[in-house]
């Protein structure tokens, strides 16, 4: 299946979609372009991320990656999820979008990295509330 294939059938996914009963780190990312919006709800234990959830809205290709991403994140060590691409967490290649949808495809994980980033301590950033990680490129 190519890319752009995958990118159809994950909008569709809802697995990784709805909120976690008690997160450990969350992180928004906002795409000021288009007005796609992505709130990640992290459990990391023992430095591991052991749940990720999503919530959003927006184009297709924002939605479909941030539900890849929660897909090749699970279960890794914060570590290698901090030193991967996007394209390795996702494999997915970006090359095949345009420019505006690279950024669509990337707004997810931006939030993934501001929960990810904040390990110093709990990143509770309600969805409906907070704007914690607000990022307009």
């Amino acid at each position: 299946m190519g890319s752009l294939d995958r990118l159809l059938d994950r909008d569709r996914a809802l697995r990784w979609r709805g909120p976690l009963g008690a997160p450990s780190h969350c992180g928004y990312c906002r795409n000021c372009l288009c007005g796609d919006e992505v709130w990640v709800e992290v459990v990391v234990e023992q430095d591991v991320v052991r749940q990720i959830r999503f919530q959003g809205h927006g184009c297709m290709v924002s939605q479909a990656c941030v539900s890849m991403l929660c897909e090749g994140v699970e279960g890794k060590s914060v570590a290698d999820v901090l030193k991967a691409t996007p394209e390795e967490l996702m494999e997915f290649e970006f090359r095949e979008l345009t420019m505006n949808r690279q950024r669509c495809a990337l707004v997810g994980y931006e939030a993934l990295m501001h929960a990810l980033n904040d390990l110093r301590g709990p990143n509770t950033t309600d969805p409906e509330n907070g704007r914690a990680g607000d990022v307009s490129a």
